[in-house]
């Protein structure tokens, strides 16, 4: 387990470094990454109401 914990120090020790020297940039950085989602999310959403729309499915015929 002590692998695990030095691990956790680790993470903390450069977020701790991120944060008290670049905070500004990690700011920006998150918000540039959210929006990057939200329109990755948006754009997927809007293919998918296009083409269910437009899209019909081929009609079948039984023949018996």
């Amino acid at each position: 387990m002590k692998t695990k914990d030095n691990s956790q120090n680790t993470l903390k020790r450069l977020i701790n470094y991120i944060l008290k020297d670049h905070k500004a940039g990690f700011i920006v950085v998150f918000i540039c990454i959210l929006i990057s989602a939200i329109g990755s999310t948006a754009v997927a959403f809007s293919f998918k109401i296009l083409l269910d729309g437009y899209i019909v499915p081929p009609i079948t015929t039984n023949h018996t």
